[in-house]
């Protein structure tokens, strides 16, 4: 009995661990491919390097900025969301979270 309990509580909680921990951030766009993410997220790294000052998609900006890089690609029309990799799901460039 009391076996059976342990063995039921482990699997739930592996259960929850795979789930949760394939979650990671990713870009969707509909009808989007690979190559469009690829060349759009370069253009925007690219912008995020080089807004060493002033203001772009009304961030202040410094350096290399991660808010530059992703309100580049939200003004191209994608979504970055917590999830599962999937069709139209791109991973791009991430900082520390």
């Amino acid at each position: 009995m009391q076996t059976s309990r342990i063995v039921r509580i482990a699997v739930v909680a592996a259960s929850l661990v795979v789930t949760l921990g394939g979650c990671k951030y990713y870009w969707h766009k509909p009808q989007s491919t690979a190559e469009m993410f690829g060349r759009d997220s370069d253009e925007c790294w690219n912008e995020g390097r080089s807004a060493m000052s002033g203001t772009r998609y009304g961030t202040a900006s410094q350096g290399l900025s991660q808010e530059v890089y992703r309100a580049c690609l939200q003004a191209r029309g994608y979504e970055r969301q917590k999830t599962t990799a999937g069709p139209e799901k791109y991973r791009g460039y991430e900082f520390s979270d």
